[in-house]
């Protein structure tokens, strides 16, 4: 069964439809209830979901708790399981509709579909922002308006989040534009330090969460450097063969950089599609399972790559999708070398690196004082939607004015220079190429 509602003029939902169909398993799929509107069979009744059976899944592909439109998943060829879950969130701050979706990979169907949904209870969060009113009693821990020097005409501009820092505890402000995403519309969609889904992670606790996106900066930071700077890139020699016959891996270890384990994988293929190369990284608690990580997002960005269009000579990068097509043009192809393993042993870091293990909350307490030692402060706010805590999951970001951030497109030399002081003494000029991770 399928009925659909559409908002009227001067309601809150207007022009956008609502659509409720029961699937053959039960679960009835929702087009955007998250917004209520009067009047509307989809948002009128919603309630919170429990935790009863069903789990995440119920909690949020349910007409009375969820935005999820579509949950597809498919089994892939060289086995394992993919999800995709997709929806419409509305930004009412910047007066926005918006398509989020969440990608999950995983050798079981659950495991894909509880990674899918996470991801899309992560970007969900990341993309309605609803900030909290300034206090004046708690002072701004990190601001970085003037230094960014980017223009006061975003709708978020003035408004805070309640960030920690990771490694003293010191709670403070932090301006709320850097921790949720906008839309093409506004000015802080466009810019060398414009918010990404870096660092942002979703996980069944707040610290599990927190230690996600902990781990995604580093391995972020710890890829553009290498990429921009032409830094070490030792082998690691034990990870696994590609999935099929017609590809081949190599693999870059980067723990050195940060003492947490990070690997880089770069996937090149051999028989159709031959001679595209795609990229994959993780950050882990250990360098096997980083690599196993990179090497999924490695393959899974070399299956529609091969099938995307080449590029001509100039690309608009407005995507960060558009960083790895832009490698599919035969004369560029070759480049994504630069992070593939070169045999020259990693510089050590300034301190030792710390021993990953433990609780959540140890891990991220040791890592974030290392990297304090070295200069580098980390940020998290816990932005979990009231759904979303519903369903038992916690939605956490986290950021630094000092790690270097994914960049979309060619490089931006202001940003690239912020990030010098951290390198060895004769790091050359900042290679301008885009960095080639999806």
């Amino acid at each position: 069964m399928v009925a659909s509602w559409a908002g009227s003029d001067g309601q809150a939902g207007a022009g956008v439809a609502h659509e409720i169909a029961t699937t053959a398993d039960g679960y009835r799929v929702v087009r955007h209830p998250y917004l209520p509107v009067a009047g509307c069979p989809a948002c009128g009744g919603r309630q919170r979901a429990g935790r009863g059976t069903g789990g995440l899944r119920r909690a949020v592909v349910s007409p009375l708790a969820g935005p999820v439109l579509t949950l597809t998943e498919t089994g892939s060829a060289d086995g394992g399981w993919h999800a995709a879950a997709r929806g419409v969130t509305i930004d009412t701050v910047h007066g926005s509709t918006l398509t989020v979706g969440g990608d999950g990979r995983a050798p079981t169907r659950g495991g894909a579909r509880r990674r899918a949904l996470a991801e899309f209870v992560e970007r969900m969060a990341l993309s309605e922002p609803a900030p909290p009113p300034r206090t004046g009693d708690d002072r701004t821990l990190w601001t970085t308006s003037a230094a960014a020097g980017e223009p006061p005409d975003c709708p978020l501009e003035g408004a805070a989040v309640v960030v920690r820092d990771l490694a003293t505890g010191e709670r403070g402000l932090a301006r709320a534009g850097d921790f949720h995403l906008h839309p093409e519309s506004c000015a802080l969609s466009r810019g060398p330090r414009r918010p990404s889904t870096s660092g942002a992670a979703a996980g069944g606790g707040l610290w599990t969460a927190i230690e996600r996106g902990l781990f995604e900066l580093l391995e972020r930071d710890a890829l553009m450097l290498a990429w921009r700077f032409d830094l070490p890139r030792p082998q690691w020699p034990y990870g696994d063969p590609a999935p099929a016959a017609d590809l081949t891996a190599r693999y870059t270890d980067l723990s050195y950089l940060h003492g947490v384990p990070t690997v880089v994988c770069v996937v090149t293929g051999t028989g159709e599609g031959g001679g595209i190369r795609a990229v994959g990284s993780a950050s882990d608690r250990t360098a096997a399972a980083a690599a196993r990580r990179a090497l999924g997002e490695a393959v899974a960005v070399h299956r529609w790559l091969r099938h995307d269009e080449v590029p001509g000579e100039t690309m608009t990068f407005t995507r960060f999708t558009d960083n790895a097509v832009h490698y599919l043009h035969p004369d560029r192809r070759h480049l994504v070398d630069r992070l593939a393993p070169d045999g020259r042993p990693g510089w050590a870091a300034e301190t030792g690196g710390p021993r990953v293990e433990g609780t959540s909350r140890q891990v991220v307490a040791a890592v974030a004082g290392q990297l304090l030692a070295r200069g580098i402060r980390v940020y998290a706010a816990d932005l979990t939607p009231a759904w979303a805590r519903g369903a038992g999951l916690r939605v956490a970001v986290t950021r630094s004015p000092h790690l270097y951030p994914l960049e979309l497109g060619p490089a931006a030399e202001p940003a690239a220079e912020m990030f010098r002081w951290r390198l060895p003494g004769g790091a050359g000029p900042a290679f301008p190429q885009p960095v080639p991770l999806a």
